[in-house]
């Protein structure tokens, strides 16, 4: 019994940063029925929630994407480390790209602001 109390420790500190299942689970099933799904992340599609420290953009190029308001590249990587700032006006954390492939599944790889390329929700429209 000792160790329980580190275990429900790290469990707690895993629920508060994203979602985590319980403590003590016997293995008896006795999840919650329509338990929540995995909170999107940084660059990842959303329709309202989005991981501490990011929003669910709803305007703008990264509309339906989690993000949030940056200033250099150097705040956007303290929220995922291969994320980089984009935009000037008012510029957002994103996933910079090269091809489809390095991007979340639900968005995909375009060019934006001034030729840089960026995760951006939605299909690809290539071919």
């Amino acid at each position: 019994m000792p160790p329980l109390p580190r275990i429900c420790t790290a469990l707690l500190t895993s629920l508060l940063l994203s979602t985590a299942t319980g403590c003590g689970d016997d293995g008896g099933g006795g999840g919650a029925a329509g338990a929540p799904a995995t909170i999107p992340k940084l660059g990842e599609p959303c329709t309202s929630t989005c991981a501490s420290g990011t929003v669910c953009e709803n305007t703008g190029p990264f509309a339906g994407l989690c993000t949030t308001q940056c200033s250099n590249d150097a705040a956007c990587s303290l929220l995922l480390g291969t994320s980089k700032c984009f935009g000037e006006t008012v510029p957002r954390c994103g996933l910079p790209c090269s091809s489809d492939l390095q991007c979340p599944s639900g968005t995909h790889c375009a060019m934006a602001y001034g030729g840089e390329m960026v995760c951006l929700a939605g299909a690809p429209t290539g071919p």
